[in-house]
């Protein structure tokens, strides 16, 4: 079966947007990143680079990655700062089309958690978000009700 040009266009846009992650954190490294988090980061991005290049048959596939893909853009999704500007600046100009999202700003609108990927984003940039000023008393005190209601009703899906 011959893999669908849609699929390998992804592989490609993908393969460009991890070139531009290394590219960016090697060039304007986030603040209180030294040689060895640069290293470690710079080779997590060349070995999904690799899996994405050279999957698994099992995993020549759009769902899978789609996956590589969340991998790959989660820590610019994220986060803020020079390396994420950066990045974001050179994937509009290299026109791969993909855009940052703010996962917060949808889940405060919509008022709920609906997945695992956003409980868990929540819980990982809650406290980071209420210090650094980007939500505020109130907002938090809604996402923990929020995490609350995710939780009990994971509980009750689990019986």
């Amino acid at each position: 079966m011959a893999v669908k040009s849609n699929y390998l266009e992804q592989v490609s846009k993908l393969s460009a947007a991890i070139d531009i992650a290394i590219n960016s954190i090697r060039l304007l490294p986030p603040d209180g990143w030294n040689d060895h988090d640069i290293n470690s980061i710079t080779n997590y991005y060349l070995s999904l680079k690799d899996e994405v290049l050279y999957p698994k048959p099992m995993y020549k596939n759009l769902k899978s990655l789609k996956y590589s893909e969340v991998s790959a853009l989660t820590y610019f999704q994220e986060s803020s700062g020079k390396t994420v500007d950066y990045f974001w600046r050179q994937v509009d100009d290299a026109r791969l089309g993909y855009r940052r999202q703010n996962k917060m700003l949808k889940i405060l609108k919509r008022k709920r958690i609906k997945s695992s990927d956003e409980y868990d984003f929540v819980i990982d940039v809650l406290l980071v978000y209420q210090q650094e000023g980007k939500i505020t008393t109130r907002e938090a005190e809604d996402l923990n009700e929020m995490i609350a209601a995710y939780e009990k009703n994971a509980d009750k899906n689990d019986l």
